[in-house]
């Protein structure tokens, strides 16, 4: 699944998952409202996680959620504001429970979306490292040719570099572009 897509899936998904129980609670004139505003939240929780979990960069992380989440916390209050000012003295929505959803919404799509971005960025690093390891050992000659030292490489590490060291030559053969399994 591309980064858009699960972009796109954690925003709407987080959102409706948090929305449907809401309309049991809320005026239905404000679901609209809420829905949308439940939208930018996961989508902004989304896109700092989606850009905290690719980056290798720490400070990416922390300035791009400090800022964002800043912005984050600024719609929901202006939300909140709004609708305690539209309120009817005696159908006034509970802002604070909303805002706490808004919160709660937000959270989740960024711990969703970090979680798999930092798996996405994991994985071709994990190859390449064992890539470099399998490219060290067996072109040593010293290893290569002491046999209890091959014996025991081989037995730990033979089955990881045999499938490595295919992998690439399958995709040298077939003239495909370079892509991890």
């Amino acid at each position: 699944m591309g980064i858009f897509w699960l972009w796109a899936l954690v925003c709407l998904g987080i959102t409706l998952v948090v929305w449907f129980p809401l309309i049991a609670f809320v005026h239905r004139k404000l679901l609209g409202q809420i829905f949308v505003v439940l939208l930018g939240l996961t989508a902004l929780g989304a896109t700092v996680g989606v850009l905290g979990g690719l980056s290798r960069e720490g400070a990416v992380g922390e300035i791009t959620a400090a800022v964002l989440g800043l912005l984050g916390g600024v719609v929901v209050w202006i939300f909140a504001t709004d609708l305690h000012k539209k309120a009817d003295s005696d159908s006034q929505p509970h802002s604070g429970a909303l805002v706490s959803v808004c919160v709660f919404a937000f959270s989740l799509s960024l711990f969703l979306s970090y979680i798999q971005a930092s798996q996405r960025r994991a994985d071709p690093e994990r190859f390449l490292f064992w890539r470099a390891q399998c490219v060290e050992m067996f072109s040593d000659q010293d290893k290569l040719t002491d046999p209890l030292t091959f014996t025991v490489m081989s037995d730990s590490f033979g089955k990881i570099c045999a499938n490595i060291f295919k992998y690439e030559t399958g995709k040298m053969v077939k003239g495909e572009p370079e892509t991890r399994p």
